[in-house]
């Protein structure tokens, strides 16, 4: 009888490691049954878009196996997924239709027998090495750039936000084809121009005095900064007795008679909005990409709660 099945979904077309994500999904009987492959496409692009803050379209990926054999948009998720399978993302919409093996495997043999694929960027035509030549590739020397909706190569200047307009981007170099991983290419290259900083003169740096004297404004900046960060908070204390925190990550009303040490949970550093990501200072590991749920981080002191008066102090 059918089961459910686990895949593990990659994604790691982008340059940046750090915006590589697997996940590891399990798919119910009903999906295995009747579901399309977009259903786990959509369901990994909703997760990773929520973790890395990202905003990567349904509609301009589709998902392969580790041989390369893309899943249609007809295609049943039992006839073509394996249980504990390797299944990756990969950038360009999901072909219409059904997959038919026995079609493809012939198309195969008859197009590509004894050929390789070339890995330039944004080549991936498959050649004869004896037919290759310094003319035979027009490629991309960078790799490609996706931010948000807009696409293109870091070599170029052009940026496009439809799929085929990016695959129409004409490569801005001519050379050989290449089965060399054009990402260890870039590796190598860094190497030796590290190699190759290593050997300049290193820049003199300048003292205290020195930087002061060449930017008399910054002296004037950071005390205006720290004039702002030390001037008293207003006492939020109201006629009733009650009043509003101001320690971060609390802003609670709380009776002022009943305010104890004990009372107020709270962060002691300011929050950080970086690019789509949030957190407190104080607790960098916990990243929110919700607004939500970064207000309900949970503090990381505990202490009296802040009204502005002075009367409570707290050890942080």
């Amino acid at each position: 009888s059918i089961m459910s099945i686990k895949v593990y979904v990659h994604y790691e077309e982008n340059e940046d490691s750090d915006e590589h994500m697997t996940l590891k999904l399990t798919l119910p009987k009903k999906w295995v049954c009747e579901g399309k492959p977009e259903m786990v496409l959509k369901l990994f692009l909703e997760s990773y878009n929520k973790k890395k803050g990202r905003s990567i379209l349904i509609k301009e990926h589709h998902l392969e196996n580790s041989s390369g054999v893309i899943f249609f948009s007809e295609d049943v998720i039992g006839d073509v997924m394996k249980d504990r399978e390797d299944i990756y993302v990969k950038f360009g919409p999901t072909p219409a239709g059904k997959f038919v093996p026995e079609k493809a495997a012939k198309s195969v043999v008859e197009d590509h027998t004894n050929k390789m694929r070339c890995k330039n960027f944004g080549c991936n035509e498959f050649f004869l090495e004896e037919e290759n030549s310094s003319e035979a590739c027009r490629h991309h020397v960078g790799p490609p750039i996706f931010h948000d909706t807009k696409k293109g190569w870091s070599c170029c200047e052009k940026r496009v936000y439809d799929w085929d307009e990016f695959q129409a981007i004409v490569g801005c170099n001519v050379g050989p084809h290449s089965t060399v991983d054009p990402k260890n290419r870039l590796k190598m290259s860094e190497n030796q121009s590290n190699e190759s900083l290593q050997t300049e003169e290193a820049v003199p740096l300048k003292s205290i005095n020195e930087y002061n004297k060449a930017n008399p404004d910054a002296i004037t900046a950071v005390k205006k900064v720290l004039e702002k960060e030390n001037k008293p908070q207003a006492c939020t204390r109201k006629s009733d007795g009650t009043a509003k925190c101001r320690n971060r990550g609390c802003q609670k009303d709380f009776v002022v008679a009943e305010n104890t040490k004990e009372s107020c949970c709270y962060h002691r550093a300011n929050p950080v909005f970086h690019d789509a990501g949030k957190y407190w200072g104080c607790c960098p590991k916990k990243v929110e990409y919700d607004f939500d749920e970064f207000l309900l981080i949970k503090g990381c002191c505990v202490g009296y709660h802040q009204d502005g008066s002075g009367d409570f102090i707290n050890a942080d």
